[in-house]
């Protein structure tokens, strides 16, 4: 995967023109440090959740984990029962401001395995009402109608 630091502008997958709004949160690789701490149980179940269900911008590859000492290098997550493989999307999520982000599907073996904390304002937005509601169309869209409103040429 690309290394990408917490709260930097989104550039990894094609986004129509530059959207500094999207921000990358959860981008890890080896050789970068690793922002840790305790993640509380419910929003560790909420983002396993939003990373089984709420995918998007998918891949048709898997990447693995390059951490050092990976006990999982294939990571999974289970939801209701349900084995599903992380690696190969991303996950969106409204926050405060019209700011948005946007993390491999991966955060959440980070976050279970490597003890990851990802930024205080990505744990708040991964419990908004929104959070997961948007297939990738309704994404794109609204960056192209945010895009328009902010530069109306």
């Amino acid at each position: 995967m690309t290394y990408f630091a917490d709260l930097a502008p989104y550039s990894y997958s094609p986004v129509p023109g530059s959207f500094p709004k999207l921000l990358h949160v959860g981008w890890l690789e080896a050789g970068h440090a690793v922002p840790a701490g305790a993640v509380d149980a419910e929003s560790t179940d909420r983002l396993a959740r939003l990373c089984a269900y709420a995918k998007v911008a998918v891949t048709r590859g898997r990447y693995r984990c390059h951490l050092p000492q990976c006990p999982t290098p294939f990571a999974t997550v289970v939801v209701d029962g349900d084995d599903i493989g992380l690696g190969a999307a991303e996950i969106w999520l409204p926050g405060p401001g019209g700011v948005w982000y946007a993390a491999p599907d991966l955060i959440y073996h980070y976050v279970t395995e490597h003890d990851y904390r990802p930024p205080d304002e990505f744990l708040v937005a991964i419990h908004s009402e929104d959070a997961g509601k948007f297939t990738e169309t309704e994404w794109r869209a609204l960056i192209r109608a945010d895009r328009a409103a902010q530069d109306p040429d």
